[in-house]
């Protein structure tokens, strides 16, 4: 059996050869390469990720081992809930200065003015912070005033004031200006 193509048959079929190489090339060198190079990586990864999940793993372990072994552990577990329901998933700047001025406004104290400071402290509690609020009082009565700080102290178990300052106006005996350092509690920014 002879198969007889002319010159223009030959051409074809080289060409279409010579396409289908190219084709298979491509497709070895520019699709299956990059997966496979994509593959490598991730296996490194996944393999850098073992010791790390297996600490983790014996970590989740030991914390269960402490748990099952204290006895306040169920009690620190409904404290740490009741905190996380307390504190908004906000920014502190966006929910500290509203409750407590609606807190001060209520027990007749006018116009405070917040600061918020700079610098969060880490309390050992996982999840959270500890922020200092710096707040300005101008014109308080001092029995007014005191009975607001002991009342806040007591209604917001999470803040505490870590500072006083108090000095009487001038023109009125009776009002004071005040000047209150408070710590409190607030998730961590992710």
């Amino acid at each position: 059996m002879k198969l007889n193509l002319s010159k223009d048959q030959i051409q074809k079929t080289a060409l279409a050869a010579m396409v289908a190489v190219g084709c298979l090339f491509y497709y070895f060198s520019e699709m299956i390469g990059p997966l496979a190079e994509r593959e490598t990586r991730a296996q490194k990864e996944m393999a850098a990720l073992d010791p790390k999940i297996k600490k983790a793993k014996m970590q989740i372990s030991r914390t269960q081992a402490v748990e099952k072994a204290d006895p306040h552990a169920e009690e620190a577990r409904r404290v740490l809930d009741a905190m996380r329901a307390k504190i908004p998933d906000m920014p502190p700047v966006a929910w500290f200065p509203t409750r407590l001025e609606a807190f001060l406004k209520q027990k007749g104290i006018a116009k405070p003015v917040f600061r918020a400071g700079t610098e969060r402290k880490d309390p050992g509690i996982p999840g959270f912070e500890e922020a200092s609020w710096s707040i300005e009082l101008p014109q308080a009565t001092f029995p007014v005033l005191g009975q607001a700080l002991a009342a806040l102290e007591n209604q917001e178990g999470l803040l505490q004031i870590t500072q006083l300052q108090i000095k009487p106006a001038a023109k009125e005996p009776d009002v004071h200006y005040a000047q209150i350092t408070i710590s409190t509690l607030v998730k961590r920014d992710k």
